[in-house]
């Protein structure tokens, strides 16, 4: 390695907000600020596009590769962290919509999603949320969706000083 760029992937016409590559690393989905998620393969070539309603705000890959999961909110800043999961097929078909809420008491603060991560067994989906005054208020929010059934959990993590930079499940 030798620092120099291999591909660029200039498609997007916005700004990438997010990247993941799937779990075997041969394809990378890339999500951006101009409503798009692109699937991309090792030589910078798009083989898929999906349109998407919102900008992109963070994506990944279930551990088995198989699904691709987007976040979006429906408005830049909200009172309670409302979220909508797209779960999409490689050829760009649309499985589900799953809507989440973060009820929050303190309608002042306003949120923005950070991250989404599948469990290990594809079962689940963690969101996580950080308030635009996170250095005001160090908490970071998480919500737990299953996706079957859609019921979610919350939790709220106080005491952090850095917004984090990632989320996992434990393997149990």
């Amino acid at each position: 390695m030798d620092g120099k760029v291999i591909k660029n992937l200039d498609k997007h016409e916005g700004s990438i907000t997010s990247v993941s590559f799937n779990p075997d690393g041969k394809l990378i989905a890339s999500g951006s600020e101009d409503r798009t998620l692109k699937l991309w393969n090792l030589q910078g070539k798009v083989v898929q596009n999906f349109r998407h309603p919102k900008t992109v705000d963070n994506i990944t890959f279930s551990s088995n590769g198989e699904t691709i999961a987007s976040v979006y909110q429906s408005s830049s800043m909200w009172s309670d962290v409302t979220s909508f999961t797209n779960l999409w097929r490689f050829d760009g078909t649309l499985i589900k919509t799953i809507e989440s809420q973060f009820n929050n008491s303190n309608t002042n603060i306003k949120f923005t999603v950070q991250k989404i991560k599948f469990s290990s067994d594809g079962k689940t989906i963690a969101i996580v949320s950080v308030p635009l005054t996170f250095e005001e208020e160090n908490s970071i929010y998480v919500n737990m969706i299953e996706i079957n059934t859609e019921n979610s959990r919350n939790f709220i993590l106080e005491g952090h000083k850095n917004i984090p930079a990632d989320i996992s499940f434990s393997p149990e």
